[in-house]
């Protein structure tokens, strides 16, 4: 069973970790102050998402206690809340990084190439921070139920079959560029966390009726 909820989970981390290398690929294609951009831009997104990941990781512990207490109803409020909690979080951190983005950008930087990409990647993706929390929170939720697997095909599917694609067909518009992998990442993200709460909804919903 270990093996059967692990494995998934597993499978869903490398998906992730491959794709971040192949994304980093095709920036590296525009020069070295969009790779500078992406880097500065990825770690004050992860800033954003340490407390999203520890409130998962809550949601996910108190879903499987009260789901093995045979309490759904008590789970899918418990996810729902810790969702709204993080949107709260991430959605006022969008809108202060959608703000601040080029003065963000040039505590780490000062190349004036590099502060103008790393402001639009800031604020094209801080418009969807919302939807990574929803994401984020609903797949640990689900891990939490015992399903691994859903969130895994999830992943799979959003970020191979969606967005990898999607860069690479957006990055030769001559209208977009380099915004098409900015574009490109907050798409597979809107997907990711729209799915992952309707799956969740179903899933723990139909438990709970």
């Amino acid at each position: 069973r270990m093996i059967k909820i692990g494995v998934p989970n597993s499978l869903q981390m490398s998906f992730r970790s491959i794709m971040a290398i192949v994304l980093m690929g095709i920036v590296a294609g525009f020069g070295t102050f969009a790779v500078a951009a992406y880097g500065i831009g990825l770690r004050l997104q992860m800033i954003v998402l340490m407390p999203a990941f520890a409130v998962a990781n809550a949601a996910s512990t108190l879903v499987g206690q009260n789901l093995g207490a045979l309490k759904p109803g008590r789970a899918f409020k418990i996810a729902w809340i810790a969702t709204g909690m993080d949107m709260i979080v991430m959605g006022l951190a969008g809108v202060i990084f959608f703000i601040f983005a080029p003065w963000l950008i040039s505590i780490f930087n000062s190349q004036a190439e590099v502060i103008q990409m790393g402001a639009v990647f800031l604020r094209i993706t801080s418009l969807f921070y919302i939807f990574m929390a929803m994401g984020i929170i609903l797949s640990r939720s689900l891990n939490g139920a015992g399903d691994t697997v859903s969130p895994m095909f999830i992943t799979l599917v959003c970020l191979w079959g969606v967005q990898v694609p999607l860069a690479l067909f957006l990055t030769k518009l001559p209208s977009l560029g380099l915004t098409g992998v900015w574009w490109a990442i907050v798409i597979s993200n809107l997907l990711q966390g729209t799915i992952t709460a309707v799956w969740f909804s179903l899933e723990i919903g139909r438990a709970h009726v």
